[in-house]
């Protein structure tokens, strides 16, 4: 394993962040090579932290990490604060409802190396995708949780 987490992502100037993601047909969801992507994803996000119940990252997108799968990985209960722990898989992730009202915040990226700033974003989304064992899941998101969502689907988009 490296010994710095942004050994696994891809340069920022790699062609695959701006190409639109493949999204995975139904049938390879729960694929023995699909689930190994989503457990190579969440073996990253933890790193090599001895606490498996926090996450080192809040979000991650599989083109980050050289592959173009409709698959992100989000922090359900990171505040933007500290506060962190819950993190799910979503594949073939679609926002299908993103709420008028917007607010600001600060957005970083491993994929930007070093830059962050300040992103205006809907406050609330609604979601659909599909979760790890193949079931369709819907969600509603606020604040930073639909924040990650956001950002993690915009990689899959390019």
């Amino acid at each position: 394993m490296p010994k710095n987490i942004k050994d696994y992502f891809v340069k920022p100037s790699d062609p695959i962040l701006k190409k639109i993601a493949k999204e995975i047909p139904l049938g390879k969801i729960t694929s023995p090579e699909l689930q190994k992507i989503v457990n190579k994803m969440l073996s990253i996000a933890y790193g090599e932290q001895k606490d498996k119940t926090k996450p080192f990252l809040v979000g991650v997108a599989a083109p980050q990490l050289g592959i173009s799968e409709r698959i992100i990985l989000v922090d359900r209960l990171a505040d933007g604060k500290g506060e962190c722990g819950d993190l799910n898989v979503y594949i073939n992730p679609q926002i299908f409802w993103k709420s008028k009202k917007q607010w600001e915040w600060y957005e970083g990226c491993y994929s930007a190396d070093r830059v962050c700033g300040i992103v205006t974003r809907p406050v609330s989304v609604k979601v659909k995708a599909f979760n790890q064992k193949g079931k369709l899941i819907e969600e509603k998101f606020d604040y930073y949780t639909a924040r990650i969502f956001q950002h993690e689907t915009d990689h899959l988009d390019g």
